[in-house]
């Protein structure tokens, strides 16, 4: 069997540099080792911020495609199109706020973040 054989047929890219993802490992969670090491960095920083739940979800959230940015300046992504877990609501989000009903720090909001402080490359 070739090594190109053994590939997966789909063409499965990094959702933060677009490169094509050939491991199981950077396929499941939808970004290549140098991203996930800057976004596992970028993460630490805003840790305090948002419970472990938050921050898997807000990462799941940027791997799966579900953030679609708009009103982009030339220094930061300002707001953000989140569709929920649930692929049933889109909220916007900016890096302050979010539309969504909870009383607290959202998940999307940390999504934002991370993107801000992890900017494509």
């Amino acid at each position: 069997m070739t090594m190109t054989e053994n590939r997966p047929s789909t063409d499965v890219r990094c959702w933060r540099c677009d490169q094509r993802l050939f491991s199981q490992t950077s396929r499941e969670r939808g970004t290549c080792r140098p991203c996930f090491q800057v976004l596992t960095d970028m993460t630490a920083q805003i840790s305090l911020d948002y419970s472990p739940k938050q921050l898997v979800k807000a990462a799941h959230a940027l791997a799966t495609g579900r953030v679609e940015y708009f009103g982009d300046t030339p220094d930061r992504r300002a707001y953000a199109r989140i569709l929920s877990s649930n692929y049933t609501v889109t909220y916007v989000t900016t890096l302050t706020g979010c539309s969504c009903p909870s009383p607290v720090r959202c998940y999307h909001s940390a999504a934002l973040r991370i993107a801000d402080l992890a900017p494509v490359r």
